[in-house]
């Protein structure tokens, strides 16, 4: 069994730390699809933000194929700035892992969670990667910790802030409860629609869907007598309360 942490606290527990070669094999940020050896891409290009869900969900590039294609690489390429060593953590007795699964699921997040408030971007999306991780591992205090720091921001205005809250409606929307719910319809109730906040918006109406309908209808039925929308967006917004309806993210 081999998991894969984003942060370096990993070695904390009672575990085999794997060396990792230098290179774009052994960096967090580089994706291989499943039963394709050696090329992949680097998810901190931005051409594939829109896709993230999708292709970490199917562990595939369905969805955006020939962009795939296009930008595959060489796992064996030298570094670059943007490089983040990965961590395996390598599991050699079966009965270590209920051990380290609980590990993880009980870990304390206060010091991923303190870096959220780094003024490094770059610091706050590697926390927000993290704790996602550990967030799949059903660890709550990742996820309540994210989710506060989630519900504090105000609106989103710059573009770099946006991309950083799409990588959180990400990670929180793996917990299905209200909740979850709660915060991402609070975020299109103060966030402002527009160019810099469409792929945030993109996101959140996403994963809405996902969500069984008796989580989201009276949230999203309040959003829409609270808030005035464009004709545009409030469609979209009302297609949330339509089961049939599968084409509710193109804005």
């Amino acid at each position: 069994m081999h998991i894969l942490l984003a942060d370096k606290t990993a070695k904390d527990m009672d575990v085999n730390a794997v060396d990792l070669e230098k290179n774009c094999s052994s960096c967090s940020n580089f994706f291989m699809e499943v039963g394709v050896e050696n090329l992949g891409v680097c998810m901190k290009d931005e051409a594939f933000l829109p896709f993230v869900d999708e292709i970490y969900d199917s562990r595939g590039f369905d969805c955006c194929y020939e962009l795939y294609l296009e930008k595959r690489f060489d796992c064996n390429r030298e570094v670059c700035s943007q490089y983040v060593e990965a961590e395996i953590i390598e599991i050699f007795e079966e009965k270590d892992e209920d051990e380290l699964l609980e590990s993880l699921r009980t870990r304390p997040m206060d010091d991923i969670l303190t870096m959220l408030s780094d003024p490094d971007r770059n610091n706050i999306n590697r926390a927000v990667k993290t704790l996602y991780n550990y967030i799949c591992f059903n660890n709550a205090s990742a996820y309540l910790g994210l989710l506060d720091f989630y519900n504090r921001l105000p609106a989103a205005e710059e573009l770099e802030d946006v991309h950083t809250r799409v990588k959180i409606v990400a990670a929180i929307s793996h917990v299905h409860d209200a909740e979850t719910v709660k915060a991402l319809v609070y975020e299109l109730k103060r966030s402002t629609s527009n160019n810099v906040t469409r792929q945030l918006y993109t996101a959140i109406l996403k994963k809405l869907r996902s969500f069984p309908m008796e989580l989201i209808s009276e949230p999203v039925e309040n959003l829409l007598a609270e808030k005035e929308f464009s004709y545009k967006i409030k469609k979209r917004i009302e297609e949330l309360l339509e089961p049939e309806y599968d084409n509710f993210w193109r804005l």
